[in-house]
């Protein structure tokens, strides 16, 4: 099955190997790496609420529902910092966050 991908911009690939043995000639491609998502101001606010609690790593035991209790109670604080007025995230901006923040 093909990759989509978003029309455009025109992308270069590489190609590895062309069959034109058959009546379609097909080829096998190597796309690019993707570069990962730029973080949004409000993800870099919930990642430094999260990161400020728990410098050397999330521990084992605690799940998303205690992320987004602590980011509840830090988040006024973290928009004052940033001079900001955003509404506070709900559960899924929180895990949102934390995956696209994974290397």
């Amino acid at each position: 099955m093909a990759r989509r991908r978003p029309t455009g911009r025109p992308i270069r690939v590489r190609v590895i190997e062309v069959d034109d043995t058959g009546p379609i000639q097909t080829a096998t491609i190597e796309w690019p790496e993707e570069p990962p998502p730029q973080l949004t101001l409000r993800h870099r606010m919930i990642l430094a609420i999260v990161q400020r609690r728990y410098p050397n790593g999330i521990p084992p035991g605690v799940g998303i529902a205690d992320l987004e209790r602590l980011v509840a109670q830090k988040w006024p604080a973290e928009c004052r910092r940033h001079s900001v007025n955003y509404p506070q995230p709900k559960r899924d901006a929180v895990k949102r966050a934390l995956d696209r923040s994974a290397p």
